[in-house]
């Protein structure tokens, strides 16, 4: 079963047609359909030919995704001049850039947006995050194999000898609270 962005955009094109073939009552022409394929792909013609109805019965077709680092955007507009099928190559499909630029080129006016995506200073890389995990749990396991086990023995040896002095038998399976704590550097240098 093929799940590839172009397919998910034929079976949407698929049942905008046959929503917009329904009925005057829908609101699809008014608000239009966003392909929104994540990446750039290219369409076949048959996906072109369905795109090209739509946008005959009055439906705008925008078409969204990224492209090395921008996100982009186009859209043709309804009762659109051009036949974006007669734009296919001899394999019969054409990818969204190379249709965007085509049509740029060609003086048809449509709204082509291309906007370099930022990240902001906020945005972290999977390594920095990782090394953030294992420092927090070196650290920990650093703390529970010195003083967190000291401590436990020395609260189960004070408990033991209180229970001794008082008289009460020891009895297995109790609880023993005892606190444990360090200190050390938590700023991880990650690159």
């Amino acid at each position: 079963q093929d799940d590839s962005p172009a397919k998910k955009a034929d079976e949407t094109l698929t049942l905008a047609l046959n929503i917009v073939r329904s009925g005057p009552k829908t609101n699809i022409k008014n608000k239009g359909i966003t392909l929104d394929t994540k990446n750039w792909v290219s369409f076949n013609s048959e996906t072109y030919r369905k795109i090209d109805e739509l946008v005959a019965m009055g439906v705008p077709v925008k078409f969204k995704y990224v492209d090395k680092g921008y996100d982009c955007t186009f859209t043709i507009p309804a009762n659109f001049a051009s036949k974006l099928e007669s734009y296919c190559d001899k394999t019969k499909c054409i990818g969204f850039e190379a249709l965007a630029f085509t049509l740029v080129k060609a003086g048809y006016n449509i709204s082509y947006k291309k906007e370099k995506i930022d990240k902001g200073n906020n945005a972290k890389s999977i390594a920095e995050t990782k090394a953030a995990t294992a420092a927090l749990l070196n650290s920990g396991a650093d703390l529970m194999a010195s003083q967190g086990f000291e401590q436990a023995a020395n609260a189960v040896a004070v408990d033991s000898a209180s229970k001794a002095q008082s008289g009460v038998a020891p009895q297995a399976g109790s609880f023993t609270p005892f606190a444990a704590y360090g200190g050390s550097q938590m700023r991880a240098e990650s690159g």
